[in-house]
């Protein structure tokens, strides 16, 4: 069954598709569907090998932080001033950890795992290639926004920047969220290419690839995430060529056979685009009014850029209105309630920052358990150091509790992927029951 725990990686954010056709309250997701599947598969396969689920000290350290900021986070719903829905996100927030944790602790002892991950992550990066050319006929009006119209399965209307460009974001519905898991996608195949030398020659490929679906996405902050991923990997191969052994993302490039040939590809883009638009008056003037809007994008002065600073201010300033908020904050999940003026009539509105969001809603004290959780790995030397550093970068300007990506980065980054080695013994039963709703900006 080791296909299952491949569709998983590769549908693990796939909010665009609702497996329910519209039907129920909630967005019934792949995750939702194939989580206690995966489990059970995986723990099947360790009964049936003899194989105890075993827990590693730093899996201890992980889960007794992750429960205590849940245990704080409980504390705050007791003050919030929407009991139902920081109930109901409290309990997304508990089985997003349960289910992503689960899924790594039972499949850890596979030898294969990190190609199987890998191959789930090339099957994602295709998936999300094939969402976005649907979002396109979607925007053009080639195909139905919702298909099918009766009962919508799969949602494909792309966000709109400035009302006039797509953010395409894959089987996302959310561009930065998208963005993350793009992150997620291409740092486990370049991590898996290290690792194997068969698979090396092809991953600039498939990272160029992502790369180009980052950009689709227009989240500045899914791309400081990657800039920060990209410095880091760079350091770690500087470090390690002192030492006369490369490793990391730049010695994947600089060793592949295939850098010569994409350079060589990117250079004949580059001249042929150049040509048209020199032969061409009319696709010029088409050129820059499509950019027009995106040269504002990528600045401080732009709009949303505005946006996101005022609500980080109007978060501290909520965490820091009285003793009582900064000890347990305004109640887990109900920053829209403070937040009406921003987001009128949006019940998932929040302060944009993971960190300024966990504060104002849980107090100080969840704060510090969030940074232990992001710190304690981000200050270990190892492969998945430069993935925490994405996650941490990411997470400045935009929240990720609700997203299944940031659980599962943070999960392989303590754990890594590195197979248990028990000998056979009674088993040990773990289940999880994830639930997840979709989040928006």
């Amino acid at each position: 069954m080791t296909w299952l725990l491949l569709v998983w990686m590769a549908c693990l954010s796939a909010d665009r598709i609702n497996l329910l056709g519209g039907r129920g309250a909630f967005v019934l997701t792949p995750f939702l569907v194939l989580t206690p599947l995966v489990i059970g598969a995986e723990w099947l396969r360790r009964v049936r090998a003899r194989r105890a689920i075993t827990v590693p000290r730093n899996a201890v350290l992980f889960l007794l932080l992750a429960l205590t900021l849940v245990a704080l986070a409980v504390l705050s719903v007791f003050v919030s001033g929407d009991l139902r829905s920081s109930a109901s996100r409290l309990a997304q927030l508990l089985l997003m950890i349960g289910g992503t944790c689960t899924v790594l602790l039972t499949a850890r002892d596979r030898a294969d795992l990190p190609a199987l991950l890998a191959a789930g992550a090339r099957a994602g990066i295709v998936l999300f290639a094939l969402f976005d050319v649907m979002q396109l006929l979607a925007w053009r009006g080639l195909v139905p926004a919702r298909m099918p119209e009766t009962a919508p399965l799969l949602q494909l209307s792309p966000d709109l920047y400035a009302g006039l460009v797509p953010r395409l974001s894959g089987m996302v519905l959310d561009s930065n969220r998208g963005g993350l898991l793009l992150v997620l996608f291409g740092w486990i195949i370049a991590a898996e290419a290290r690792e194997s030398t068969a698979r090396r020659g092809r991953a600039p490929w498939w990272l160029a690839l992502t790369a180009l679906l980052l950009l689709c996405t227009l989240s500045r902050s899914a791309m400081l995430a990657a800039g920060g991923a990209a410095v880091c990997a760079w350091w770690q191969g500087r470090a390690a060529r002192r030492a006369a052994h490369r490793t990391g993302l730049t010695a994947l490039l600089v060793r592949s056979q295939a850098l010569p040939t994409f350079r060589l590809a990117l250079a004949l883009l580059v001249a042929g685009s150049s040509a048209a638009l020199l032969a061409s008056p009319p696709l010029r003037a088409s050129v820059v009014q499509a950019a027009a809007p995106l040269q504002q994008r990528f600045t401080v002065l732009e709009g949303s850029s505005q946006d996101h600073l005022r609500l980080i201010t109007r978060g501290v300033a909520t965490a820091t209105h009285s003793l009582a908020t900064v000890t347990q904050g305004i109640g887990y999940g109900s920053s829209h309630l403070v937040l009406q003026d921003f987001f009128p009539g949006d019940r998932y509105g929040n302060f944009h920052s993971v960190y300024v969001g966990l504060f104002a809603e849980s107090g100080v004290f969840s704060l510090v358990v969030l940074l232990l959780l992001i710190g304690v790995p981000l200050v270990r030397d190892g492969p998945f150091q430069p993935l925490v550093v994405a996650l941490a970068l990411f997470g400045l300007f935009y929240g990720a509790l609700a997203e299944p990506a940031f659980w599962w980065s943070l999960a392989l980054a303590w754990l890594s992927w590195a197979p248990s080695t028990s000998r056979p013994k009674a088993i040990t039963s773990a289940t999880a029951t994830p639930s997840t709703s979709p989040s928006s900006s």
